[in-house]
């Protein structure tokens, strides 16, 4: 809706500086199921948009819109209806990685028995030897997993927007 606004690369109402119901943001805004902006602090990241909770576990929010994983076992748990009903979904995340080691995840959603993933999705910032970021599904077993690695890590340091789109209709990852 506005491909000649030379302010469409900076921040705006919908990124171009035009209210929403003249460029199409509306709908997208619309679309939003869920929203957690890690506000606050204490454990509770409030679901703005959808009012399904999640939950610090081992650490705390920082105040500042963020949170601190930094230790083994420390997640945020967020509720499972967010994802189970849904064939079709955007994740997207701003992280700050720093890098201490592979298969560290940026979220990872699912169930597992016997401490194997049974039907799961997952982003990690580094596959290790199998490459850099990686996002995986499975639906029954990690025999059966559908995967794609980009050629690099998430670089470290810094804040970094990062989205993962799962079309189960269009079959795409």
């Amino acid at each position: 809706g506005c491909p000649s606004d030379p302010n469409k690369p900076n921040a705006g109402v919908c990124g171009c500086g035009l209210p929403d119901v003249s460029d199409g943001c509306l709908g997208l805004r619309a679309a939003l199921q869920h929203r957690y902006s890690f506000n606050g602090t204490g454990t509770t990241v409030t679901d703005s948009k959808g009012g399904s909770d999640g939950t610090v576990r081992n650490a705390q929010l920082s105040g500042s819109g963020s949170v601190s994983l930094s230790g083994a076992n420390q997640f945020v748990e967020m509720p499972t209806e967010i994802l189970s009903t849904r064939t079709n979904a955007t994740l997207e995340a701003w992280v700050t990685w720093r890098g201490s080691s592979a298969w560290q995840r940026v979220f990872d959603c699912g169930n597992s028995v016997s401490n194997q993933g049974q039907t799961y999705l997952f982003l990690t910032a580094s596959a290790g030897t199998f490459g850099g970021m990686r996002t995986a599904f499975a639906l029954n077993g990690n025999t059966n997993q559908t995967s794609t690695t980009a050629p690099a890590n998430l670089p470290r340091g810094g804040t970094h927007h990062v989205a993962v789109v799962v079309d189960d209709t269009g079959n795409t990852l």
